[in-house]
């Protein structure tokens, strides 16, 4: 196993700086929360339908 972390280096963070801002890597983001969103809204849809019918 390795012993490797997965910290974030937030020792440098400038949201005001554009060269910082990695284009894929927000759309990647955004592509991956909408997609979370949209399950949760379709999990809580299905459970709020199916539960007053058991």
């Amino acid at each position: 196993m390795s012993n490797a972390t997965l910290a974030p280096d937030l020792s440098n963070w400038d949201p005001e700086n554009a060269e910082t801002w990695d284009r894929r890597r927000a759309w990647r983001t955004l592509w991956i929360t909408t997609y979370n969103l949209t399950l949760a809204f379709a999990v809580w849809y299905l459970v709020s339908a199916i539960a007053p019918r058991l």
